[in-house]
């Protein structure tokens, strides 16, 4: 199973210690279950106008590109076929056409990964597709994301990243919106000439948890190279990416880019989509081993026998803090250490009963009775003053 990996189990700790911000790099795989097209299959369609252009060219003597759809069926490089494709169709129909296959009715709902990806509470969104659901997604968290940022303006909106806000960035451009696309090779080379795709890149890699989700065949052949740990120069500490993908080819590309692949199998949109969650739910319910909540052993056992919240504010507060301690624990041994959700239900009900008497427990004097805080004696004055407290 892939949350036996050790892969997982690094990434679950990263995100559950906070060891960095969370950025997700999400790909075509997220939006299938919508039914629109991934990139070989967005190609494939252009490619079929494109050769309904060379038949009606054909059928009304017209010039047609020959040489360049000669170099289309023989191009190993998929920008530089899309670069061809939009030359022979040219740009006003190339625009159409893509907007037409890649747009979706109002009604559709967003796929419902990306919802569920955005419990993690991510400082960054990364996406490579062109169409909406990132965006959906983001909006519908209710948190303040910074406006969309396209590829080509990561320069002149880097201040989002440096000022740490949220941010969401559509690498490839907005399906709305033409004149962002990254979609060719001449797309390509401007984004990757700018010092601030390079900047950016390192910001994300070595000050963020990363993860690639949603990641297909189709996005690699479009993006690796967008996407290209190497050129850093660096040794990225915390950056994974979730896959059903298992091939040698995959296993030394992450290797030789410091990426840490967490597989799984999945045979359906189903599959993918509850993986996704399971991950969303091990992430939210991780709690590192120093910290999981066990039951503290007292001399002093206060907790067995019920006080009634009145009779409770009349204790001193070492023994309202005593008592307090002792119902915890019981709460905790009798719901058992794993059942988190429970645990918390029934604490912050025993908090709201005994509000005030939680207030009372908190009072402390110079006096010799109230200098007691489970049995340690407090040195006045204290080492400092905060907001949520002091320290002696």
């Amino acid at each position: 199973m892939f949350e036996d990996s050790p892969e997982y189990r690094l990434f679950l700790k990263a995100f559950g210690e906070r060891k960095a911000p969370l950025t997700l790099f999400i790909g075509a795989g997220l939006s299938r279950p919508s039914g629109l097209p991934d990139w070989v299959s967005l190609e494939e369609k252009l490619r079929r106008e494109v050769d309904s252009r060379m038949r009606q060219s054909n059928e009304f003597e017209e010039k047609f590109k020959e040489s360049e759809y000669s170099a289309l069926k023989t191009s190993k490089d998929q920008w530089v076929r899309f670069k061809l494709i939009k030359s022979i169709l040219g740009k006003p129909v190339f625009e159409s056409l893509v907007e037409n296959f890649l747009s979706v009715s109002d009604d559709c709902d967003t796929p419902k990964s990306y919802t569920d990806l955005m419990d993690l509470d991510p400082q960054g969104v990364v996406s490579l597709n062109l169409d909406r659901f990132a965006g959906d997604a983001v909006a519908a968290t209710g948190r303040k994301f910074t406006a969309p940022i396209y590829g080509t303006e990561l320069a002149e909106k880097w201040n989002y990243q440096i000022e740490n806000k949220k941010h969401l960035i559509y690498l490839h451009g907005d399906i709305i919106n033409p004149s962002t696309w990254v979609m060719t090779h001449d797309d390509l080379n401007v984004v990757r000439n700018s010092q601030a795709h390079e900047l950016f890149l390192k910001e994300k890699y070595l000050r963020n948890i990363v993860l690639f989700v949603g990641i297909s065949a189709d996005d690699v052949a479009l993006s690796m190279r967008l996407l290209d740990l190497a050129e850093s120069g660096l040794r990225p500490p915390n950056v994974f990416w979730l896959t059903n993908r298992s091939t040698d080819d995959l296993r030394a590309w992450a290797n030789r880019h410091y990426v840490k692949l967490i597989r799984y199998q999945a045979h359906n949109s189903e599959d993918h989509s509850r993986i996704i969650r399971k991950m969303v739910d091990d992430c939210l319910s991780y709690m590192p081993d120093d910290e999981k909540l066990k039951p503290q052993k007292s001399e002093k056992d206060y907790g067995k026998s019920y006080v009634n919240p009145d009779d409770l504010v009349k204790m001193s507060p070492e023994n309202i803090r005593h008592y307090l301690s002792g119902q915890v624990n019981s709460i905790i041994a009798e719901a058992g250490e794993n059942n988190i959700d429970e645990i918390y239900r029934k604490y912050r009900d025993l908090c709201n009963v005994n509000d005030f008497a939680i207030h009372t427990a908190f009072y402390k004097n110079k006096e010799e009775k109230f200098r007691t805080w489970f049995d340690y004696k407090l040195e006045f004055p204290s080492v400092g003053r905060g907001n949520f407290g002091e320290v002696f």
